[in-house]
Parts: C-alpha cells; sequence; structure tokens
C-alpha cells in the first residue's frame, strides 16, 4: 500500500525568483509497503522536481531501466518523465516528493 505520510504543502516562489508567478512548490511524503507498487504510471508532465528517499530502498523504472535508489539519494524528475516505483527492499520505503507545479 502506498500511503501519504503527511499533508502536502504548497509553496509560492513569486516573491524569490522573478518569472515564476504562475508556479508553486508542492511537498508531499509518501510511504510504499513491502512489494507494492507507486503507479501504475507517474507521469510528470508539466512538473519536475525530485524524489528524496529517506528510509528503505525504491526501484524507480524509467525508460526500460530498472533502479534502485536507497537512503540519501535524490532522483530527478523532469517535466517529460513517465515512469512508477516499487519498494523491493526489505523495509517500508519513505520518500519525499517535490513537485514544481501550476495551481489549477
Amino acid at each position: 500500500m502506498v500511503s501519504r505520510r503527511s499533508s502536502f504543502q504548497r509553496l509560492t516562489w513569486a516573491p524569490v525568483i522573478e518569472g515564476m508567478a504562475d508556479f508553486q512548490r508542492r511537498i508531499r511524503g509518501f510511504t510504499i509497503d513491502l512489494g507494492d507498487v507507486f503507479g501504475p504510471v507517474d507521469d510528470h508532465h508539466g512538473r519536475p522536481g525530485p524524489v528524496f528517499v529517506l528510509e528503505g530502498i525504491i526501484t524507480d523504472h524509467r525508460d526500460r531501466v530498472a533502479m534502485d535508489h536507497g537512503p540519501d539519494f535524490d532522483c530527478p524528475e523532469d517535466r517529460d518523465l513517465v515512469h512508477w516505483f516499487r519498494n523491493r527492499g526489505t523495509v517500508l520505503a519513505v520518500e519525499i516528493s517535490v513537485d514544481v507545479i501550476r495551481p489549477e
């Protein structure tokens, strides 16, 4: 089971970065149980940002390649990425996702 560990937070960049008035930074935390999948696909069209693995190991499946990422690793996600995660580790995986989004 994938669950949101905490509610997300949105931060506006307009006062800090010129040209970013239409964008916000969204921060979310997730847990991924042993053997579970974050998917079936996670499409980042128009919302780039990194994932930070805090605990456990997640396997990132993108471009027909599977790559394991453990704690202290940030996994870049560009605006054209389509991928999915699986927890193939031996413990619960915890990650923080940070997206650059345009509010709806």
